[in-house]
């Protein structure tokens, strides 16, 4: 399984790291328009805004070429590892690789992820 590349000192993402989970919900409406709702998934699946501020054309370059493999928001198939936590099954929520120049020779890029199933 493919992973996120590391940048800067051999993280996956630098911070600020906004992290949330969504649950998936299984809703059951009945004849009377009274629903019944109850969390399908346990833990919940991760969501992540990546963050990558002022960093190198290297570093650039191999975001962008993960994110060609990936295909965007095709492939659902690679691993984010933050904090010692494998996060399996994400995927871009975006097809657009966002890059901003902020200095010379630096730039950031924000790239929205999500789980689509557990691990």
């Amino acid at each position: 399984m493919a992973a996120v590349p590391t940048v800067r000192n051999g993280v996956a993402a630098l911070y600020p790291l906004s992290r949330s989970r969504a649950f998936v919900t299984t809703v059951k409406q009945f004849c009377d328009d009274t629903e019944q709702r109850w969390v399908s998934q346990g833990a919940g699946l991760a969501l992540f805004k990546l963050q990558y501020t002022k960093i190198l054309a290297p570093d650039v370059n191999a975001l962008l070429a993960f994110w060609r493999t990936a295909r965007g928001a095709y492939d659902a198939t690679w691993s984010v590892d933050l904090a010692g936590v494998t996060y399996n099954n994400m995927y871009f929520t975006d097809d657009n690789f966002a890059l901003t120049e902020v200095g010379p020779g630096l730039f950031s890029v924000t790239l929205a992820c999500a789980q689509w199933r557990q691990n």
